[in-house]
């Protein structure tokens, strides 16, 4: 732990299995970075096991998730930035509701998040589970963190011999927004809908990885919160009256400052057209859903 404490960590790597839990923190130290493993395991009714390389220490009468959220917080005190944060949820809740370390953890791990002063902000989140049913809990911990950092999520499905079943992408505009709002059952919907076919019959395993990088490819999250959450008169307009391709959605939604920076890779002379461009046709589209609500 003190290694912890006297050296800036820059990643964090979390597995959590039905009895026990482990934390890699990646640390950076005269212009490299290594790794501290902590294990934490359940020791009958003894209480919980901390290892930490050759050293093990019980910890009597205390619960083995509660120690590790513990020691994260400890851990965490002085850290408002993480480059990465990896959560690996091993344990198949499904198979075992009435030993869930999983909800256990990761509602502790939200308590944590929310209690700080300041918004932990990430670069990258990367979430796996196993079960569908977990979603909640995992999209309520990203939205704990600062959330506007989120610039794009990839949603992917594999099966037990590690078979890609789905990689889809989404770039995001504002998270923030629905995050205010309390849309975060709009966000679950959409998660668990991208997820229904693969959601029994075979082991899968479902990642979900939130990064601020920014995604000119792939479909717009918002575009898709709002068609699936929209009014019923919406919902009852043709699929060419509502649905953009995803050609457009790009366009429409892209952040002024991709643009900025999409308009200094063009020659002088192009600039202009391309800012026009882009001007044009969020002004069409506006049109079109102002008459849309007439």
């Amino acid at each position: 732990m003190k290694r912890i404490q006297n050296y800036p960590v820059v990643e964090i790597h979390i597995e959590v299995d039905t009895d026990l839990i482990l934390l890699i923190f990646i640390i950076f130290n005269l212009g490299k970075t290594s790794p501290v493993k902590l294990t934490y395991k359940k020791n009958g009714n003894r209480g919980c096991l901390r290892i930490e390389g050759k050293n093990q220490e019980l910890i009597k009468n205390q619960d083995f998730v509660t120690v590790s959220i513990k020691d994260l917080t400890s851990s965490l005190e002085s850290i408002n930035v993480l480059s990465f944060l990896s959560i690996k949820l091993l344990e198949d809740s499904s198979s075992v509701p009435e030993c869930d370390t999983n909800v256990k953890f990761l509602e502790q791990l939200n308590e944590m998040l929310d209690s700080r002063l300041q918004s932990f902000k990430v670069n990258e989140i990367d979430l796996s589970f196993r079960s569908i049913s977990l979603s909640r809990h995992v999209l309520s911990m990203v939205v704990s963190c600062q959330s506007d950092m989120f610039k794009s999520l990839n949603i992917k499905v594999t099966d037990k011999n590690g078979k890609r079943l789905l990689d889809k992408l989404f770039s995001i505009t504002d998270l923030s927004k629905f995050v205010e709002h309390h849309q975060i059952q709009a966000l679950e919907n959409f998660v668990n809908n991208e997820l229904k076919s693969y959601k029994t019959g075979i082991d899968y395993t479902y990642k979900l990885t939130f990064s601020d990088e920014v995604k000119l490819l792939g479909q717009t999250l918002e575009r898709n919160l709002k068609v699936k959450n929209s009014a019923p008169y919406q919902t009852q307009k043709s699929n060419t009256e509502m649905h953009l391709n995803t050609q457009q959605s790009i366009l429409y939604d892209m952040p002024d400052l991709v643009i900025d920076r999409i308009v200094n890779l063009l020659q002088p002379k192009n600039r202009l057209d391309f800012r026009a461009v882009c001007k044009r046709f969020r002004a069409a589209v506006d049109r079109k859903s102002s008459r849309q609500r007439c």
